[in-house]
Protein backbone atom coordinates (compact mmCIF):
# COMPACT_ATOMS: atom_id res chain seq x y z
CA UNK A 1 0.00 0.00 0.00
CA UNK A 2 0.98 3.24 -0.84
CA UNK A 3 1.55 4.27 3.36
CA UNK A 4 4.32 1.76 3.75
CA UNK A 5 5.98 2.77 0.29
CA UNK A 6 9.64 4.20 1.06
CA UNK A 7 9.75 8.48 1.01
CA UNK A 8 11.11 9.89 -2.68
CA UNK A 9 14.52 10.55 -2.56
CA UNK A 10 14.37 14.23 -1.54
CA UNK A 11 12.42 13.05 1.38
CA UNK A 12 12.34 11.33 4.98
CA UNK A 13 10.06 9.19 5.91
CA UNK A 14 9.04 10.55 8.95
CA UNK A 15 6.16 10.37 11.15
CA UNK A 16 4.70 13.19 10.50
CA UNK A 17 4.88 11.91 6.69
CA UNK A 18 3.62 8.00 7.78
CA UNK A 19 0.53 9.81 9.54
CA UNK A 20 -0.46 12.14 6.94
CA UNK A 21 -0.72 9.18 4.41
CA UNK A 22 -2.19 7.51 6.84
CA UNK A 23 -4.83 10.36 7.07
CA UNK A 24 -4.96 10.92 3.35
CA UNK A 25 -6.21 7.47 2.50
CA UNK A 26 -8.64 7.31 5.09
CA UNK A 27 -9.85 10.63 3.51
CA UNK A 28 -9.45 8.56 -0.15
CA UNK A 29 -11.69 5.97 0.63
CA UNK A 30 -9.63 3.63 1.96
CA UNK A 31 -12.44 3.06 4.96
CA UNK A 32 -15.74 3.32 3.74
CA UNK A 33 -17.57 2.15 7.06
CA UNK A 34 -18.35 5.55 8.63
CA UNK A 35 -17.61 3.74 12.70
CA UNK A 36 -14.20 2.25 11.09
CA UNK A 37 -13.12 5.85 9.61
CA UNK A 38 -14.40 7.95 12.66
CA UNK A 39 -12.31 5.35 14.75
CA UNK A 40 -9.42 5.84 12.75
CA UNK A 41 -9.58 9.20 12.48
CA UNK A 42 -9.96 9.27 16.33
CA UNK A 43 -6.99 7.24 16.68
CA UNK A 44 -4.66 8.95 14.45
CA UNK A 45 -5.62 12.17 16.16
CA UNK A 46 -4.55 10.64 19.59
CA UNK A 47 -1.08 9.95 18.32
CA UNK A 48 -0.48 13.41 16.79
CA UNK A 49 -1.60 14.45 20.25
CA UNK A 50 0.48 11.90 21.81
CA UNK A 51 3.38 13.54 20.06
CA UNK A 52 2.55 16.68 21.49
CA UNK A 53 1.30 18.00 18.19
CA UNK A 54 -1.66 19.36 18.96
CA UNK A 55 -2.38 21.41 15.92
CA UNK A 56 -1.93 18.43 13.39
CA UNK A 57 -4.49 16.78 15.88
CA UNK A 58 -7.20 19.05 15.81
CA UNK A 59 -8.73 18.49 12.05
CA UNK A 60 -8.38 15.07 12.62
CA UNK A 61 -10.76 14.58 15.88
CA UNK A 62 -12.70 17.84 14.18
CA UNK A 63 -13.34 14.96 11.36
CA UNK A 64 -13.67 12.12 13.44
CA UNK A 65 -16.34 13.70 15.14
CA UNK A 66 -18.16 15.10 12.16
CA UNK A 67 -19.35 11.69 11.03
CA UNK A 68 -22.36 10.46 10.73
CA UNK A 69 -24.53 10.61 13.90
CA UNK A 70 -23.92 7.17 15.72
CA UNK A 71 -20.88 6.90 14.27
CA UNK A 72 -18.45 6.58 17.38
CA UNK A 73 -20.33 4.86 19.94
CA UNK A 74 -20.80 7.07 22.95
CA UNK A 75 -18.13 6.60 25.17
CA UNK A 76 -15.71 7.23 22.29
CA UNK A 77 -17.35 10.21 21.41
CA UNK A 78 -17.59 11.73 24.60
CA UNK A 79 -13.21 11.03 24.60
CA UNK A 80 -12.64 12.42 21.49
CA UNK A 81 -14.20 15.25 22.57
CA UNK A 82 -12.06 15.10 25.84
CA UNK A 83 -8.78 15.37 23.12
CA UNK A 84 -10.24 17.76 20.88
CA UNK A 85 -10.91 19.87 23.82
CA UNK A 86 -7.41 19.68 24.68
CA UNK A 87 -5.90 20.19 22.06
CA UNK A 88 -8.09 23.12 21.28
CA UNK A 89 -6.73 24.57 25.36
CA UNK A 90 -3.16 23.97 23.86
CA UNK A 91 -3.67 25.56 20.27
CA UNK A 92 -4.68 28.69 22.64
CA UNK A 93 -9.01 28.15 21.17
CA UNK A 94 -9.88 28.37 25.48
CA UNK A 95 -13.40 29.18 25.06
CA UNK A 96 -13.30 26.28 22.13
CA UNK A 97 -12.09 24.09 24.70
CA UNK A 98 -14.33 24.92 27.80
CA UNK A 99 -17.72 24.40 25.71
CA UNK A 100 -16.06 21.49 24.31
CA UNK A 101 -15.22 20.06 27.80
CA UNK A 102 -18.82 21.17 28.96
CA UNK A 103 -20.71 18.92 26.34
CA UNK A 104 -18.32 16.03 27.21
CA UNK A 105 -19.06 15.85 30.47
CA UNK A 106 -22.97 15.91 29.63
CA UNK A 107 -22.58 13.48 27.48
CA UNK A 108 -19.72 11.40 29.58
CA UNK A 109 -22.82 11.72 32.33
CA UNK A 110 -25.38 9.86 30.27
CA UNK A 111 -23.30 6.98 29.89
CA UNK A 112 -23.09 3.78 32.93
CA UNK A 113 -20.85 1.27 34.01
CA UNK A 114 -17.26 1.26 32.67
CA UNK A 115 -17.70 3.30 29.94
CA UNK A 116 -18.43 6.25 32.02
CA UNK A 117 -15.91 5.48 34.47
CA UNK A 118 -13.32 5.24 31.43
CA UNK A 119 -13.53 8.92 31.49
CA UNK A 120 -12.98 10.27 34.87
Amino acid sequence: SRLFREAPDDERLTASLWLDRAASQVDGGLVADPASRARLLARLGAIEQDRGQHGRALPLFERALAGPEGALDPALRAATMCRLASAEHYSGRNDAAVARFEAAIALAETLSGSARMALY
